[in-house]
């Protein structure tokens, strides 16, 4: 029942407009964990309508775009950035593209800030034979440590173009240079 132009009047019964910034962090810090009352007054209305919002996280998707060119058989997928489902979404973005049929995919990371190693790690090992090295960490303070592809249930063998910018980073720069 929320859209554009919509102002909150309240929180739980608290006015908004009369609190400070650091008392409206901290209404909406205690708000996090269980539902939440607003007083919401829609555009032109003289009334405040009551919406009563139970919080959730949102899981957005780290692969937001995949398409194929037919003609080409060339696939395109755009990696967001990278979090523990990443890797199944990169392969079923795959599947429904009809893998085995494309004669090669573009695997666009522009503008992806990264996010989890051991995910970047697992689209790797989509394209990489398993147990091949992607990255070696070494530091005065910490050990040694190697993160090596692990076998995956499907292994994907086409030609591949890796896109990447500016704004790659971190994850996404370690999955650009593995492949």
């Amino acid at each position: 029942g929320l859209g554009p132009g919509d102002q909150i009047v309240k929180v739980n019964g608290e006015r908004v407009e009369s609190l400070d910034f650091r008392s409206l962090i901290e209404l909406l810090r205690r708000s996090r964990s269980h539902p939440v009352n607003l007083e919401i007054l829609h555009p032109g209305k003289i009334v405040a309508q009551d919406v009563q919002l139970k919080p959730a996280e949102v899981s957005l998707p780290t692969v937001d775009k995949a398409f194929d060119f037919p003609s080409q058989k060339i696939g395109y997928i755009h990696i967001e950035g990278f979090d523990k489902k990443t890797t199944q979404e990169v392969e079923e973005a795959l599947e429904r593209l009809g893998s085995s049929k494309l004669q090669g995919l573009l695997l666009d990371l522009r503008n992806n800030h990264g996010g989890l190693v051991d995910s970047a790690v697992g689209v790797a090992g989509l394209f990489l034979e398993p147990g091949a090295l992607v990255l070696t960490i070494r530091g005065r303070a910490a050990p040694e440590k190697s993160y090596q592809t692990a076998p995956a249930k499907v292994h994907f063998d086409m030609p591949l173009v890796v896109l990447v910018n500016g704004q790659t980073a971190s994850a996404a720069e370690l999955l650009s240079a593995a492949l």
